[in-house]
This record gives C-alpha cells, sequence and structure tokens, in this order.
C-alpha cells in the first residue's frame, strides 16, 4: 500500500514566500517562517487530538519486537507538530509521531484508525474513522488566512 501524505499548499503567497527569502541570514528567515508555522498549526494539532478516537480498553499488540500494550488515549496523546529535518526549508509537520524507538505515545498506527485494515490472518476488518482528514478540511481554510497574514506582517516588519 502506498504511503498517503495529506497536504496543502499555501497558494497565492509567491510573492510574500520571494520577499521572505530576501530576507539576510538563512537562520534568521527560517526561524522567523518555522515561529508563524508552529503558531499557526498549534490549534490544528489540538482539534486533531479533541477528535481523535479513544479505546475503552488497552489493546495488546504483536509484531516481530514481541508483544507489548497500547493504552487507551495513545493516538491522541501521539498527535503534534513534527520538524524537518532538512535544515534547509523552513518546514513543520503536523501528524502523529511515530516510529522512535522507547517512545511513550507512538502513534505508528494512525493511518489504520484513518483508513481501516483487516486483522492478521483475515479474521475481521476493522472500520475506518476518518477524522484527520475531516479535521485538517475544517480547519485548513482558517491556517492558511493565518500564515499568509503573518507572512505579510513579517515583510511589512522587514
Amino acid at each position: 500500500m502506498a504511503k498517503q501524505l495529506l497536504t496543502f499548499d499555501m497558494e497565492g503567497l509567491e510573492g510574500a514566500i520571494a520577499h521572505v527569502k530576501k530576507l539576510e541570514g538563512l537562520q534568521k528567515k527560517r526561524t522567523a517562517v518555522l515561529s508563524i508555522i508552529r503558531a499557526s498549526a498549534k490549534p490544528l494539532v489540538t482539534k486533531l487530538k479533541d477528535a481523535a478516537p479513544v479505546s475503552d480498553k488497552p489493546h495488546l499488540i504483536r509484531s516481530s519486537n514481541g508483544k507489548r500494550i497500547v493504552k487507551p488515549g495513545n493516538l491522541k496523546r501521539s498527535f503534534g507538530l513534527i520538524r524537518s529535518r532538512n535544515r534547509n526549508k523552513a518546514e513543520m509537520f503536523v501528524g502523529a509521531r511515530a516510529g522512535k524507538k522507547g517512545r511513550r505515545n507512538d502513534g505508528f498506527y494512525a493511518h489504520m484508525v484513518e483508513g481501516g485494515h483487516r486483522m492478521p490472518k483475515g479474521q475481521k476488518s476493522v472500520q475506518k474513522k476518518p477524522f484527520i482528514v475531516r479535521t485538517v478540511v475544517a480547519n485548513g481554510s482558517r491556517i492558511k488566512a493565518q500564515v499568509s497574514k503573518k507572512m505579510e506582517e513579517l515583510i511589512k516588519a522587514q
């Protein structure tokens, strides 16, 4: 199954982006833009945490690494801001933090809750609960407007 990534572009900000590129110092630009993105994305993280389904009981997960118990509310607690590894771009992602060994709230299974899945050996299928797409679509335009407004303020301040 191909990995799906839900993104939205900030259309109409080409001029603003060109102005930000003219600012002196790569680190200053990146820091300024990241602070704008972080402040604008925090409400989306809160909405995702509110919309995330919570199980009634703990679940046992078996994998090649052994067994472990996933506590109710684990997915909800795993949502947050994820910094890009690319230091040359001012990027930040909102989603379930996953993949680090020993992470207390590992949201590696967010895509299975969002899109549904079949249990191993075909026992039963789990219904999808598309809360991520709904939340992003409902709040995306508000976030775009907030980012564009703050970018304009940043450009005017320069």
